[in-house]
């Protein structure tokens, strides 16, 4: 996890201690964003969630909804 940054590894740890049943779908979820959006941005929303203490998946969806701008497809 070293190459996404000390926020993911704190982050991660984090989620795992609290969430010891059902981290994976977290986790999985999270995947799926760096997949879709980048390391940079998921870093981001993993600094943002560290700082405001909120170890969920959710937390990090509503940051990068107000981050994300998506252009308006032209037909």
């Amino acid at each position: 996890m070293g190459a996404y940054g000390e926020a993911a590894t704190r982050y991660l740890t984090e989620l795992v201690h609290r969430r010891p049943r059902g981290w994976w779908v977290d986790v999985d979820r999270l995947h799926e964003i760096l997949q879709s959006h980048g390391a940079q941005i998921l870093r981001e929303a993993l600094e943002e969630g560290l700082q405001a203490e909120r170890f969920d998946v959710r937390f990090v969806e509503e940051k990068l909804q107000g981050k994300l701008n998506f252009s308006e497809v032209q037909g």
